[in-house]
């Protein structure tokens, strides 16, 4: 059977990317190419391993859409697209078209955060997504699996070759070169074969690799969570939910597999750390994790590590849990997952001279991990190493990058640098999808008001998706942003109906926590700015008794 019956191609490109994209599926089309482009259903694990999987196993060719805006990306349903393409073409000989890579901006070749295989292969140029014909009759040509995808471009100048073509050496005369390579072939033979040896021959020196271990149809679905976990973004909570969903079907198909359970409580530990999910559902649910983890795995360092992360993600000072993590430490020095941990049990105690050190043993071990890159930066700033923390942040932010980072990148240019212009000129660049988590917003919010620039800080308000936020630097209803945003602006009558929808959404989370300090904070502010102060005084004084 051809190589080439399903003539599909499948186009993969970042959502920032779309317009890009469509631009080149409707040139595609209009030439008769069937393209498979949308991504609208494509939601959450299922879609990864039924939908996308399928689509790209079958299609002829697959276009990936390289850009400044993939490059910024270190998750995205692309990247599990691109990892699948990449995988498919280990089973295909040198001569198969499969992967035409497109870059639609400046973005070069030799720096792309991209699998090896889109690096073998020509790229072809097609800024903005403009697509002249000559692309589309070559991708026919290509479908029909009449030319190499290189030569197919190079001829339609659509792309440069990667190497100068070496200057014609005019043939020498081939009648004195027969008995030379004769000669140089009976050599060749000779040493190889050595007949004047009565050795075995070298293969039965040396043991046979060991055969691979199968996984399990459990342990496969976990390697595929670990796999979106280390390349999706620690604040991403996109990320954390595609695991989950793998971890959780791995865990119906087998019940006792330990490593489902131990990567299981490190997600809901990160969704509670960061925080991006707070909620008493997923701490229950860790409790559970861990302690699953444990009686199926009493003796794994991984277990022993999830155990401590438990307690470290509620914000637990439990007696001995340093002291634990350092005797694993002792056990096991090459582990960076034990430092990382110590690092943040000592930091819990307020030993930030130790947590530090206990970082740079992670780092030490795991020079390109973010999650330890992130922690640095968090205790530096945390123990008013702002000097230190932004000399080490500028090397950060010159290779691959997280949220997190970037997070502290704009921090650290508003409270120690003092430049708001800066710091929104950073926000520009960030993924879309960081301004719709928590860090994202606030930290936009914040740099575009200190820059006095109320319009822009609405305009990241009013595209946040959650009526309330939680994380380090704002904790409360969304509408205390839009409610300095419009005061700022002079919206002074838009801002009271603001401060109406805090109280309002203060009050439902005080139905749920009746003490809840951050939502009594708010509340009280709200009746304060509606004139209402008769109403806020005792909310205040409950405040400062609790505090006292």
């Amino acid at each position: 059977m051809s190589d080439f019956v399903n003539k599909a191609v499948f186009l993969s490109y970042a959502s920032q990317d779309a317009e890009a994209a469509k631009r080149i599926a409707d040139a595609l089309r209009a030439a008769g190419v069937e393209v498979w482009f949308d991504q609208s259903e494509l939601v959450g694990g299922d879609a990864w391993d039924q939908k996308i999987k399928k689509q790209i196993k079958d299609c002829a060719l697959l276009i990936p859409i390289i850009s400044a805006n993939t490059q910024s990306r270190t998750e995205g349903y692309f990247r599990l697209e691109w990892r699948l393409a990449d995988q498919r073409t280990h089973l295909m000989g040198r001569g198969r078209a499969f992967l035409l890579p497109v870059c639609i901006d400046e973005t070069k070749d030799a720096d792309a955060d991209v699998p090896d295989s889109f690096s073998a292969v020509q790229w072809t140029r097609l800024k903005g997504g403009e697509t002249p014909p000559a692309f589309c009759a070559r991708v026919e040509k290509l479908l029909g699996g009449e030319e190499t995808v290189g030569a197919a471009l190079r001829r339609d100048g659509l792309v440069e070759s990667r190497h100068k073509a070496a200057p014609a050496i005019k043939p020498a005369s081939p009648r004195w070169l027969v008995p030379a390579i004769i000669g140089g072939a009976v050599l060749v033979a000779l040493a190889l074969w050595q007949p004047w040896k009565n050795s075995a021959p070298s293969r039965l020196l040396q043991p046979p690799a060991p055969a691979p271990v199968a996984l399990t149809p459990a342990q496969a679905l976990v390697a595929k969570a670990q796999a979106i976990v280390d390349q999706g973004d620690e604040l991403n909570r996109e990320t954390y939910a595609l695991a989950e969903e793998l971890l959780v079907k791995a865990e119906q198909l087998d019940v006792s597999e330990a490593s489902a359970w131990i990567l299981h409580a490190q997600v809901s530990s990160a969704l509670i750390g960061y925080p991006l999910d707070g909620s008493t559902t997923r701490r229950e649910a860790l409790r559970a994790q861990a302690n699953r983890a444990v009686q199926l795995a009493p003796a794994s360092l991984a277990a022993q590590l999830v155990e401590c992360d438990a307690l470290i993600a509620f914000g637990q000072n439990a007696p001995g849990i340093v002291e634990k993590l350092q005797a694993l430490a002792a056990r096991h020095p090459e582990n960076w997952r034990v430092f990382d941990l110590l690092s943040a049990g000592l930091r819990l105690e307020g030993k930030f001279t130790e947590g530090v050190a206990a970082n740079e043993r992670a780092r030490q071990l795991a020079p390109d991990n973010l999650v330890i890159k992130g922690n640095r930066v968090s205790m530096l700033c945390r123990n008013g190493d702002w000097a230190l923390a932004e000399k080490e942040l500028a090397v950060m932010m010159q290779g691959r990058t997280s949220a997190r980072i970037l997070a502290y990148d704009v921090l650290l240019k508003l409270v120690w640098r003092g430049d708001p212009a800066g710091a929104v000129a950073a926000v520009q660049g960030w993924p879309a999808w960081f301004l719709l988590e928590d860090r994202g917003v606030v930290h936009a919010v914040y740099a575009a008001l200190w820059n006095r620039n109320p319009a822009l800080a609405l305009q990241f308000v009013q595209k946040y998706p959650r009526d309330y936020i939680r994380d380090y630097m704002f904790t409360g209803p969304t509408a205390v942003l839009s409610a300095w945003a419009n005061e700022q602006a002079g919206n002074l009558e838009t801002a009271r109906a603001d401060w109406r929808v805090v109280q309002q959404v203060a009050e439902r989370e005080l139905r749920v926590s009746p003490n809840e300090a951050y939502a009594l904070h708010w509340k009280a502010w709200a009746l304060a700015r509606l004139g209402d102060t008769a109403s806020a005084a005792p909310i205040l004084q409950q405040l400062m008794e609790g505090n006292s």
